[in-house]
């Protein structure tokens, strides 16, 4: 009978100690922040925003409108907060990108996965389903959501 119970506490202590390691490692990764600047291939400009949630791209300064905080969560999507406005990039349904407060919404959250285009990247919204592009009217500036194709307004260089 000790023996049983030495055993059960020794499993008891490995499970609980795995169970802390676990807890720990997950809000380590959700905590995980990685700073980025983020290029349109076709445009050579950044993906930019200001502090009335308008999103844009502009010729790269290297300012705080033009850095980007990547926090991934546990499903290897992305939510992308404007450094200078501290607000989170978001999809509509009309195919507009803005920044808003965090909401945790599916707008604004981002899978960034390898483009067709050697060395940039896909960057895909899960609430619309559809890629960032640089490709609008004539202003170069135009950035909103399109049906995700091989086109270089679609692919981007992500420093």
């Amino acid at each position: 009978m000790p023996r049983l119970k030495a055993a059960l506490v020794v499993a008891l202590a490995t499970a609980l100690g795995l169970i802390g390691a676990v807890s720990v490692s997950g809000s380590a990764q959700a905590a995980t922040r990685s700073p980025m600047v983020i290029k349109n291939m076709q445009t050579d400009r950044c993906l930019s925003s200001n502090s009335a949630g308008t999103v844009h791209s502009n010729p790269c300064s290297g300012s705080d409108n033009q850095i980007w905080d990547r926090t991934l969560d546990g499903d290897s999507n992305s939510t992308l907060r404007n450094r200078a406005t501290g607000r989170y990039l978001q999809a509509h349904a009309n195919e507009t990108v803005t920044t808003q407060p965090r909401s945790g919404s599916a707008a604004q959250k981002w899978r960034i996965s390898h483009s067709p285009h050697e060395g940039y990247w896909r960057i895909k919204n899960l609430g619309n389903g559809k890629c960032l592009s640089n490709y609008g009217s004539s202003d170069p500036r135009t950035t909103r959501t399109l049906t995700c194709g091989p086109s270089t307004f679609d692919a981007w260089k992500i420093n």
